[in-house]
């Protein structure tokens, strides 16, 4: 009888943990969309105030763009994946309403929550946690990662617009790294 009883909350405690791994992950899935859409978009379409809301995710809350692109000089769509995912598991100090997407094999995102839009002090500490993880990552794992942190933009479609300034500093970055 207790042999029994045991395997029934056994096999209920199995049940739950696989349904909440489900849902976490496609909260993660739904998280990403929302950042993608925010990226890619200058207006917020219902969709995207709906898929905010079913997240909690504040569409007013302060944010720029962070662009990681990481390069190893590898080829092949596995060695790309398993080199995005190491970069995920570095990027510790997401918050909950910082929001992270992977855009291409070489490049993620992540919306980062600001408090102040006119603090120089808060860009260089930001600036410069991201230089020291590069620098982390690049000892660490054997591929190269390069940060650029877009400009803070007022309004709708201001995390599209941070996006865009932020590719033009990493392409700005990468010439002068390769001049160097």
């Amino acid at each position: 009888h207790y042999y029994g009883a045991l395997v029934a909350k056994i096999a209920e405690m199995i049940i739950e943990q696989a349904r909440m791994q489900q849902f976490l992950e496609q909260n993660s899935r739904l998280r990403e969309e929302l950042a993608l859409s925010l990226i890619r978009n200058r207006t917020y379409s219902s969709n995207i105030v709906d898929l905010s809301n079913t997240l909690d995710i504040d569409l007013n809350k302060r944010r720029l763009v962070i662009i990681g692109e990481v390069s190893s000089g590898q080829l092949g769509v596995t060695t790309a994946i398993s080199e995005l995912k190491a970069l995920l598991n570095h990027v510790e100090d997401l918050t909950k309403d910082d929001l992270i997407a992977i855009v291409s094999l070489t490049e993620i995102v992540i919306l980062k929550s600001i408090k102040h839009t006119e603090s120089k002090r808060e860009f260089y500490l930001l600036k410069n946690k991201y230089i020291n993880l590069a620098k982390k990552i690049n000892e660490s794992l054997d591929i190269k990662i390069i940060f650029s942190i877009g400009n803070y933009i007022e309004g709708d479609g201001g995390l599209c617009e941070s996006y865009q300034t932020a590719k033009s500093t990493l392409k700005v970055g990468k010439r002068r790294l390769s001049e160097d």
